[in-house]
């Protein structure tokens, strides 16, 4: 009896030093959090970026165009010229739009061909993000300040919401968007549905910080979970 409790105590220990063996291998193939898994240099200041098309793209404002890389092989395969600092870009089904400040304008890349297909013209100028929320883009307009909803054809803009003091960098929360005035010292909750104002909120001086802090670690976390993908 003494034995055969032996041969089991043997058996359950040597099982488990099988799988805490096992778990090691597994979770020594996952990257900690924070660290570098790849790099692709550039040589150029770059600002906005999303993922797309099976390539991250990477707006580089101080040079009139857009990077397009493919995270997997950690090389840059293409370099799209986009006139007027570009500066937000984010990605519908079937394009990848990129803000331009300095003209007003957002520019609309076809990723087949790699080149900007059409430049769709923001009421006010100074496109600050540019933000697709469901089949609409919304981008805001320091100079009427209000948010331009554009349709899903981008040949015009639907609405306008008027909400003041230079709105910038937009963020999705749930059904609402919310857009830190830069001119001011409100943060404002726009519905998605009824495109109305829900709330305004005061965030201090410059609030525009405390919703692209939000913005930047989205990215961040995305990007990492690309880099990191096998």
């Amino acid at each position: 009896m003494k034995k055969a409790s032996c041969i089991s105590a043997f058996i359950l220990l040597f099982s488990a030093v099988l799988s805490a063996k096992s778990i090691a291998k597994k979770t020594s193939d996952i990257p900690l959090c924070g660290k570098t898994t790849g790099s692709v240099t550039v040589n150029m200041k770059t600002e906005g970026m999303c993922s797309a098309f099976g390539s991250l793209w990477v707006t580089a404002p101080d040079h009139d165009c857009v990077f397009r890389i493919d995270t997997a092989a950690r090389k840059i395969t293409g370099i799209i010229s986009v006139k007027g600092m570009p500066i937000p870009i984010c990605a519908t089904d079937s394009a990848v739009l990129a803000g331009c400040y300095t003209n007003g304008s957002i520019a609309c890349i076809d990723p087949v061909s790699n080149s900007v297909s059409k430049n769709i013209s923001v009421p006010g100028g100074i496109p600050s993000s540019v933000l697709k929320v469901h089949k609409d883009i919304w981008v805001p307009s320091h100079g009427t300040g209000s948010i331009c909803v554009f349709n899903s054809e981008y040949n015009n803009t639907g609405i306008t919401i008027p909400v003041g003091d230079k709105p910038a960098f937009g963020v999705m929360a749930g059904t609402n968007v919310w857009y830190p005035c830069y001119g001011g010292t409100k943060i404002v909750c726009i519905d998605t549905a009824s495109k109305k104002i829900t709330a305004s909120v005061d965030g201090g001086q410059s609030p525009v910080y405390a919703v692209i802090r939000v913005q930047l670690l989205y990215s961040c976390i995305s990007i990492i979970i690309r880099l990191t993908r096998p």
